[in-house]
């Protein structure tokens, strides 16, 4: 019977070793789990801010786009008008 007993409580002693070592093992993964959640909601959050930085870019490089085509006219206009200019100034010391 003491042998019963001892063999029952050898065995006990065992498994609750197991138990403690699953236990740690949970314990590391939850940590790593903590670290990756943090990880993650890190990235997410600069991939925001990039996303808001690519939107205020795009939307400046479209304005200076249309700037640049607005002085792309006035430099025609502005050449055209010398352009005439120059004739006009050639037709009068031609007479």
């Amino acid at each position: 019977m003491q042998r019963q007993v001892d063999a029952v409580t050898k065995a006990r002693n065992d498994l609750q070793k197991q138990v403690d070592a699953v236990i740690r093992v949970r314990n590391e993964l939850q940590i790593q789990v903590d670290e990756f959640s943090t990880s993650r909601d890190a990235a997410l959050a600069e991939a925001r801010n990039a996303q808001v930085r690519i939107e205020k870019l795009t939307t400046q490089l479209q304005r200076q786009v249309e700037e640049v085509g607005g002085l792309r006219d006035q430099v025609e206009t502005i050449r055209s008008a010398v352009e005439d200019l120059l004739n006009k100034l050639k037709d009068l010391l031609a007479h």
